[in-house]
């Protein structure tokens, strides 16, 4: 039942339309039958008054020549018994009634329902009607008016002497005067009941017949769109997997055709689902074993950039460690050869501060000297979980630059800085967008092969509307630029413009990777002699300035979370 009720159903469209033009069909057909039947009885009533009234005034002749009252009330008598009489009366050419029978009792003025002038209306020469409504007696009813014509020919001889009895008006042999008035009054009260009666039972003729039709319609609709819902509910079980089932066949019609094919085709499907679940016992456990092998070689490689950059950067690490080494090995010979020159009690307090500030700068040394090894570790230790948390992204931009800050030197390359104080703390992985910011920085020192300058830029957008906030971390430099016909393949695997030997194509595909973990994006710029800008760009939450809260990082699968970077790109 509830197909029958649904606007979107194929039964309910066709019943819904068919109905509806039955129903237009016999609307219009029943109004055109109203019309024409009020039409056929109105035009009998007015047909029947003007012969009764013609006729009166042709008897009437000789009555209304000598005025004699008794003479006409006895010829309207004979009109009194008509069905829907109300008044006949007869006037002069003054207008005065000279005899008249009404329904309407003796005491009714008729003379008050005839307000137009009695000589004009004696010109006419055809039966005139007008209809006019009596207050007092809430009626409606039809005057019909005609001339009392004096018929003679030429020489003065009458009708009578001729023996004429219904002489023609429009005979050019006759002469006709008018010596008076007929009027007949004929009330359209049945004439209404006629009609109404008319039309009620031709609008109950009429539901009766569209009422039939309507369930001829539904059966014949019912018995087309059975075999459809069945083949449309076999369908919706096999898009739910379920092949069990098969199409009813009851005819053989196009529709049985149908389910005849519609089931070779469900037999089909089913051999074919057979054949794919066979294999896929043996593709899953295949595809299981490609995907981790594929996944180790993703961390193989990540790791392999990863090492490869701190190749590059050996040199600067080792400049870094030398200074602070340095620093130690002098203060720790000359603080020895002050104490071993002297005994503890010959030490002056002077001697005592002097070893306790060599003291303290070899510790500071040496802390400076697990900072940097601290940092390169970091940078260089490989997880197979991806770790976020909250981190100062300008302080990772520093630590970043102990290690590269030596190669930008050694290329004379000049530093610009630009870090936003106010920036939020990130919620994300340090270490990864610390090898981020190293591919970054690397790349604009190789494309810079005869020095240039390299600026470094931080800054916080903040929330506006729906723009939830991020963070964008600039790099400019003045290198040679990309090509605009490879800019959209940088970021591709192994795609590298760099000679044989100076670099895998992995580095920015694995930056790109990083940054769309981070749910960011990375933007270029570049123009040909002139230099590049890449913009990462690391949106905030609004509520806690991080990219990505705890409770998201809980609920994304493991999958995801270890998705590597070649992957996203």
């Amino acid at each position: 039942m509830r197909r029958w009720f649904s606007i979107a159903s194929l039964r309910f469209q066709a019943v819904a339309a068919i109905s509806a033009l039955i129903i237009i069909t016999s609307a219009i057909l029943v109004g055109f039958l109203i019309k024409s039947q009020k039409e056929h009885i109105t035009d009998e009533l007015e047909k029947r008054g003007a012969s009764l009234v013609k006729m009166l005034a042709n008897n009437s002749e000789y009555g209304v020549m000598i005025e004699s009252e008794y003479i006409l009330i006895d010829l309207m008598k004979t009109l009194s018994v008509e069905r829907d009489f109300q008044f006949v009366a007869i006037q002069n050419p003054e207008g005065s009634i000279i005899a008249q029978v009404s329904m309407f009792g003796s005491k009714f003025p008729l003379k008050s329902i005839f307000p137009e002038d009695a000589g004009e209306m004696m010109q006419g020469k055809t039966v005139m009607t007008q209809r006019k409504k009596i207050p007092d007696y809430n009626l409606e009813l039809i005057e019909f008016v005609y001339p009392v014509f004096k018929y003679s020919v030429e020489g003065g001889i009458s009708r009578e002497e001729l023996g004429v009895v219904m002489p023609s008006v429009s005979d050019p042999d006759i002469q006709a005067e008018a010596i008076g008035l007929a009027r007949l009054g004929i009330s359209l009260e049945n004439v209404k009941k006629d009609i109404s009666r008319m039309v009620w039972m031709t609008i109950f003729l009429t539901s009766l017949v569209v009422f039939a039709a309507i369930v001829v319609t539904i059966t014949l609709v019912n018995f087309i769109i059975k075999p459809i819902e069945n083949l449309v509910d076999v369908t919706e079980r096999i898009a739910a997997g379920d092949l069990s089932h098969d199409v009813p066949v009851k005819s053989n019609d196009e529709l049985g055709r149908l389910a005849i094919s519609f089931n070779k085709m469900t037999d089909s499907l089913r051999n074919y689902r057979e054949e794919v679940e066979m294999y896929n016992r043996t593709l899953e456990q295949k595809i299981a074993e490609r995907t981790s092998e594929l996944e180790e070689a993703q961390k193989q490689l990540i790791q392999s950039e990863k090492m490869a950059a701190i190749g590059e950067l050996a040199a600067g690490v080792a400049h870094e460690l030398n200074n602070p080494m340095g620093g130690i090995l002098g203060y720790s010979q000359y603080a020895l050869e002050k104490l071993s020159s002297r005994k503890a009690d010959d030490l002056s307090d002077d001697d005592v501060e002097m070893q306790c500030r060599f003291l303290e700068d070899i510790e500071q040394q040496a802390r400076r000297c697990k900072t940097i090894i601290k940092n390169l570790l970091k940078f260089s230790r490989t997880s197979a979980k991806t770790e976020f948390e909250k981190f100062d992204l300008n302080q990772a931009l520093e630590e970043t630059l102990t290690f590269v800050k030596h190669q930008l030197d050694m290329k004379n390359i000049d530093l610009e800085k630009n870090l936003d104080p106010n920036l939020p703390a990130y919620y994300g992985n340090s270490s990864q967008l610390q090898q981020v910011f190293t591919n970054m920085m690397l790349n604009a020192q190789q494309a810079m092969k005869d020095g240039g300058h390299l600026k470094i830029e931080s800054r916080f957008s903040p929330p506006i509307g729906e723009f939830q906030g991020c963070v964008e971390v600039e790099f400019t430099d003045t290198g040679t630029g990309i090509p605009p016909e490879i800019l959209n393949k940088i970021f591709e695997p192994f795609y590298t413009t760099k000679d044989v030997g100076k670099g895998t194509g992995l580095g920015l595909s694995i930056s790109y990777g990083i940054i769309k973990e981070h749910q960011g994006d990375i933007l270029v710029k570049s123009k040909i002699d002139e230099g590049t800008t890449f913009t990462l760009v690391l949106p905030l939450d609004i509520t806690d300035h991080g990219s990505i809260t705890p409770a998201e990082k809980q609920e994304k699968p493991a999958s995801e979370q270890n998705k590597s970077p070649q992957a996203e790109n």
